[in-house]
């Protein structure tokens, strides 16, 4: 997680700053507009893009009352210029209400939270699809996996996907949770589904299974990993005999998650890590598969915290989808998708001038 003292710096000079947050049940995603942005780029903030003359920046922090008490203490001490203008989404907005409701009585600050998290998923999304052209909609070129193990199965490329922006999709949002949100045109939108597999499932397990400590950590040893040491595959089940035209499966598409543990542990942490990520993106890739085929959409849109850096996970679902379907459906990704609520949440308070929003 990072500082927020550097939100000091950038909202206490003489100019209007727009502030966008999505609190999640893990992590905080946040973007600003406005403001000393040459000094946040030197602390850990990420460009996005440039709308209206000004920048927009991003960084995350976990989710806890310190963070955001501190958070919360930054901008108080800061607003005693020009206004700061912010509005928050996500569930932790919640839990976290009475912190955050003290912007309420900070100077110069004006704070909504009535901001439905599927909403600005679906204005965030609008945002990055018809603002930032270099951060559209793209696709895994190549997502069969042709035996690769270790490192190897971290490698993708990825070609870009142009697209009407108000192609609908189904957007399947995995956070510490996962939501299925249908994105019709004009950003209409209706939650569909979920499921409670999602990062917080994968840090929960590896830390239950394994000796990691951290997320970052469990994602460095899945990429060492050989799941087949920990799940059970139908060739384990069929012995050597090629059943492809029986059931349309191969020797090596997974059967059970863990069912080898059930004998001799002989997994390491690293196959554990890896068999957590798979099974989690399979499953997910299933319920997308049913949601999508439901509502008839083509395109899955992939999004989500659980996604940052983790090219195992993104492959994984990308294959899934492809092979539930039979190619008839396609996973799709954006980049720095984890804060689109975020950037829903900050289009918000923008004055029309600067976005198009």
């Amino acid at each position: 997680s990072y500082s927020f003292c550097t939100l000091l710096a950038c909202v206490s000079i003489s100019m209007v700053v727009y502030i966008g947050a999505d609190v999640g049940g893990s992590l905080v995603k946040v973007v600003i507009y406005g403001g000393d942005t040459k000094m946040l780029s030197r602390k850990s903030w990420k460009f996005l893009t440039r709308t209206g003359g000004k920048r927009v920046m991003m960084n995350t922090m976990s989710t806890n009352s310190e963070n955001i008490d501190a958070l919360v203490r930054t901008i108080e001490r800061s607003s005693k210029g020009e206004p700061v203008k912010m509005a928050v989404t996500g569930g932790g907005i919640h839990k976290h209400k009475k912190i955050l409701d003290r912007l309420r009585h900070a100077p110069h600050v004006t704070l909504c939270t009535k901001n439905d998290e599927f909403k600005t998923l679906a204005l965030g999304l609008d945002f990055l699809r018809k603002e930032c052209p270099s951060h559209s909609l793209y696709q895994l070129t190549d997502f069969f996996f042709h035996g690769d193990v270790g490192p190897d199965r971290a490698k993708v490329s990825t070609k870009p996907l142009k697209l009407n922006p108000s192609t609908p999709l189904l957007v399947v949002n995995i956070g510490t949770g996962t939501s299925f949100v249908d994105v019709g045109r004009d950003s209409n939108h209706i939650r569909v589904g979920g499921s409670s597999l999602g990062g917080g499932t994968f840090l929960g397990l590896c830390k239950g299974l394994t000796k990691c400590s951290s997320y970052s950590e469990a994602l460095r040893l899945a990429e060492i990993g050989d799941s087949r040491n920990a799940d059970m595959v139908v060739g384990d089940i069929y012995g050597e005999e090629d059943i492809t035209g029986l059931h349309g499966l191969r020797k090596s598409t997974l059967a059970s998650s863990f069912a080898k543990l059930a004998g001799s542990n002989s997994a390491s942490d690293s196959d554990k890590c890896l068999a957590t990520l798979v099974m989690i993106s399979m499953n997910l890739a299933a319920l997308a598969h049913l949601h999508a085929r439901l509502y008839n959409r083509k395109l899955i849109l992939f999004t989500g915290t659980f996604l940052y850096r983790n090219p195992m996970a993104m492959r994984t679902l990308a294959y899934a989808i492809h092979f539930w379907s039979k190619g008839a459906r396609m996973a799709v990704f954006v980049q720095h998708s984890s804060y689109l609520g975020a950037l829903g949440s900050l289009s918000i308070h923008l004055p029309a001038a600067n976005s198009k929003l």
